[in-house]
């Protein structure tokens, strides 16, 4: 049987952390710059190759007064579209032309048609933008951001050695908390699972926080409920060999 040890265990964690980091920074910048008067759009040409490859996100900063080598962002008859700035024309209109086109555009485009100055680019980002505008590509990334979740939740489990709490370490050597002599039978997951203790007549029903192994046998430490004196019932916790417990 293959076992994981902790510190694979950690730096897979580890691993699935940095990635949400990432995208968390991702989606931050995204609202930093939408917040300070930016705008994200797509390129799906070549018209600004190899400036500005096909599929790259461009952010624009929205209201920037273009100068002549700018790169701009404008509304021509409802088609956003990404150009250098060449020229001023003599009716006041700017003159705009694609780096991998040979001619400058056949219009001019009026100045309230423009807007904004493009700031930088992003390559390749600019095709997920278009993809999840779309209701299947807004429907797949919140089933990916779910299942990416879920498999966080998997990575954070404890599978294999169980990690006892502080306060019950009992025979364990502090400075290894990290109990590693195979598994006490109880599934994937022995912490804080239900369980049976069988020591009467009656099953009692409780939780396992912890688990031991003194060198004989494994001992798992429970909590359940008994009854006191008088009457009243309340918890404890007690260390009890693994024979007496069942799974539930």
């Amino acid at each position: 049987m293959t076992t994981e040890s902790g510190s694979d265990r950690s730096r897979r964690r580890y691993a699935w952390v940095a990635v949400g980091l990432v995208l968390a920074a991702a989606l931050g910048t995204l609202a930093v710059v939408g917040l300070r008067g930016h705008s994200v759009y797509a390129v799906t040409t070549g018209s600004m190759s190899p400036t500005i490859p096909p599929r790259s996100a461009v952010v624009v900063e929205k209201g920037a007064t273009p100068h002549i080598g700018d790169v701009i962002t404008y509304d021509h008859h409802g088609a956003l579209v990404t150009h250098r700035l060449v020229a001023i024309n003599p009716d006041g209109t700017l003159q705009t032309k694609g780096d991998a086109n040979e001619t400058a555009d056949a219009w001019g485009t009026p100045r309230s048609d423009v807007i904004g100055v493009v700031s930088t680019h992003v390559p390749q980002v600019g095709y997920w933008l278009v993809y999840l505008r779309t209701p299947q590509g807004f429907t797949s990334f919140v089933l990916l951001l779910l299942l990416l979740g879920q498999v966080w939740s998997w990575a954070l489990r404890e599978d294999g050695p169980l990690r006892a709490p502080t306060h019950a370490l009992g025979t364990i050597a502090r400075d290894r908390p990290t109990v590693d002599l195979g598994s006490p039978g109880f599934g994937r997951s022995s912490q804080l699972r239900p369980c049976l203790v069988l020591e009467g007549t009656d099953p009692i029903q409780g939780t396992v926080l912890a688990w031991r192994h003194d060198g004989t046998g494994w001992e798992a430490l429970v909590r359940h409920p008994v009854v006191t004196a008088s009457g009243r019932s309340r918890s404890v916790e007690r260390w009890l060999p693994r024979a007496v417990l069942e799974p539930l």
